[in-house]
């Protein structure tokens, strides 16, 4: 895991180190085959990160996140 890419966006994006944390314990206990949670989740970091996301890439991440699983592409995304 690239560690400086993750604070790198945290700093890039005026993140709250107590929105990571709560987020950090919401996605250990995410189911991610369930669409509504996992949707949940992806809404959260999108406001989190201060970047709306449209309905096309909500749909692709959550599609990425069930086949591929959870990686550092993700970023990308925000």
């Amino acid at each position: 895991m690239n560690l400086s890419k993750i604070w790198d966006f945290i700093a890039e994006k005026n993140i709250e180190p107590q929105d990571i944390l709560e987020l950090v314990e919401e996605v250990k206990n995410v189911d991610t085959s369930d669409d509504v949670n996992l949707r949940r989740v992806i809404k959260k970091v999108s406001n989190i990160a201060k970047k709306p996301l449209s309905q096309e890439t909500e749909d692709r991440l959550v599609s990425k996140i069930q086949t591929e699983g959870i990686d550092m592409s993700l970023l990308d995304f925000f």
